[in-house]
């Protein structure tokens, strides 16, 4: 069927027959239009919002094969399903039999969706299937097109093929889809996909049925107990795979229905543990980021982040993940001021001094652990036998992608200790619109201006008196310490209580917007110079 002949009607009709949705978004009818007119498109809306659609349907009155690159065999398989008895769909990976694949191979043409993962461009089997050009491809989908850019957390290698496999379809356009996408990653999407002059299409980055609060306590596992419910469908993210399995454990032992999910796991145990969550058999997820992409459970009522995530992409990602049904769900991040520090070390573990680097690349004989590294630092550009000769091009890439991850680092400082609107912090960093949302903790302490005891505005009144002050120096004040230098009146008074309920006070004031905090060099400097009590 020719493209200009499909109107706006047609494609109403066909989303109702199809999927029983009576009315599009404008922004749906317009990326839709768009590829049936054969522009490249980039579409960058929320997780949730109805991008499959947005291809799927054009597939339909295409002629020819659209083929969808998509990172996950989990998440190809729930789009199979969901199209079953809809759309003439399949999906060709290593985990089918070489029987599976050969009979889909022979009935190609009766298909009008393929569905694929990057790896699988490159295998002699799927290159064979499309070198002859009898089989006609009428778009290129690539789905999470984020993981395609070199400088996020998300990247994935294989993405880089995709480039490699297009060149060979001049002719054939490309559809790209991300829920996230900063304006850099947005450039490199279009570059290294080689994309023409794409439409680009993007829409309001936070849901407003999503509630964001960033919550600084003093015992982060006892907050958990306190706010966590087995009737409400919870994602707790972790930093690290002992904390998964450790925090997991101690929440089973306290009668929480709570699975783990992290890389280690075997991938039946992963899938096993995922199928539990999404039956309801179990309410409460502790993962790490690698349970992130294909997760389409709609009902999540609570995300927690129990350490601060390493970028800011990451987080929009995972707190996406809640309130998918359009019913409202809390996304909170717990910080205490140690965090700082921990997040400081492990970016000197992730990205050490370029000697230490240097020396693990031109080691003869390398461990499987510095062989990992290595690919992680240099990714594509990794070789086995490296030598002095492209260490140049190396320490470029490697201070780059340094840099950049710094960078990142310290935007989610800003946005931790920031005293503005959380997703008005957000929509800026995407490059939105901007503007207050009164769905966050700061918005709602901000219009309801909260009541202080006597002791908090004791605090108040030192810090504000000293302008800029350490936390560590009022830690030390809290706890008893003698401090003969100390000439400011009502320090004094600050002693005797317990350290917890002291620093759970510093916390509060925080929580409420009445201090502001500066992290320089792992030290939080606390201050009260733009209080708006």
């Amino acid at each position: 069927m020719s493209c200009r002949r499909i109107s706006i009607e047609d494609i109403v009709l066909l989303t109702k027959r199809l999927f029983n949705i009576d009315k599009l978004h404008d922004w749906q009818l317009k990326a839709i239009e768009s590829i049936l007119t054969g522009k490249d498109t980039l579409v960058i809306t929320p997780t949730g919002s109805g991008k499959s659609i947005v291809y799927q349907i054009p597939s339909c009155f295409l002629d020819g094969l659209s083929i969808v690159i998509s990172p996950l065999v989990s998440l190809i398989r729930d789009q199979i399903f969901s199209l079953k008895n809809k759309i003439p769909s399949a999906y060709i990976s290593a985990s089918q039999s070489p029987a599976e694949r050969k009979k889909i191979i022979k009935n190609i043409q009766n298909y009008k969706l393929l569905y694929v993962t990057p790896e699988r461009l490159e295998s002699r089997e799927f290159k064979n299937l499309f070198s002859n050009r009898k089989i006609k491809i009428s778009i290129v989908v690539v789905d999470e097109a984020h993981c395609v850019s070199l400088w996020g957390n998300s990247f994935r290698p294989s993405y880089l093929r995709i480039r490699n496999f297009l060149k060979d379809l001049p002719e054939v356009n490309i559809a790209a889809f991300t829920a996230s996408a900063s304006p850099e990653v947005q450039n490199d999407i279009i570059k290294l996909l080689g994309m023409d002059n794409p439409a680009i299409f993007r829409q309001n980055f936070i849901r407003e049925n999503l509630f964001i609060s960033i919550k600084y306590v003093v015992d982060k596992f006892q907050y958990l107990l306190n706010n966590l419910n087995n009737n409400v469908p919870a994602i707790i993210y972790v930093s690290s795979k002992f904390v998964c399995n450790s925090l997991g454990y101690m929440l089973k032992h306290n009668g929480f229905s709570a699975g783990v999910y992290h890389a280690d796991l075997k991938p039946e145990e992963r899938e096993l543990t995922q199928e539990r969550f999404f039956k309801n058999e179990i309410s409460i997820m502790v993962a790490t980021s690698a349970f992130g992409m294909g997760i389409n459970k709609k009902d999540i009522r609570y995300i927690v982040h129990y350490h601060p995530p390493i970028e800011i992409e990451e987080y929009y990602q995972e707190i996406g993940r809640a309130g998918r049904d359009g019913k409202d769900a809390l996304c909170e991040m717990l910080v205490s001021f140690d965090d700082f520090k921990e997040i400081n070390i492990l970016f000197k573990e992730n990205f050490p001094e370029w000697h230490f680097v240097k020396e693990i690349a031109l080691k003869k004989e390398k461990t499987e652990f510095e062989i990992e590294k290595l690919k992680k630092w240099f990714v594509n550009l990794y070789q086995e036998n490296l030598d002095r000769r492209n260490l140049g091009d190396l320490k470029k890439f490697y201070d780059k992608k340094k840099q950049i991850q710094y960078k990142k680092m310290m935007v989610v400082q800003k946005y931790i200790t920031s005293s503005r609107c959380r997703k008005s912090f957000l929509q800026e960093y995407f490059g939105e619109p901007s503007a207050m949302c009164k769905s966050c903790d700061f918005c709602i302490y901000k219009e309801n201006k909260p009541l202080l005891d006597e002791y908090k505005i004791k605090i108040l009144s030192i810090i504000k008196r000293m302008k800029r002050v350490s936390f560590d120096y009022l830690r030390k004040i809290g706890i008893g310490l003698s401090f003969t230098d100390i000439t400011h009146p009502g320090f004094s008074e600050l002693r005797g209580e317990p350290l917890p309920f002291f620093i759970d006070q510093i916390y509060s004031l925080k929580n409420m917007g009445l201090i502001e905090f500066e992290v320089k060099k792992s030290e939080v400097l606390l201050k009260s110079e733009k209080l708006f009590y």
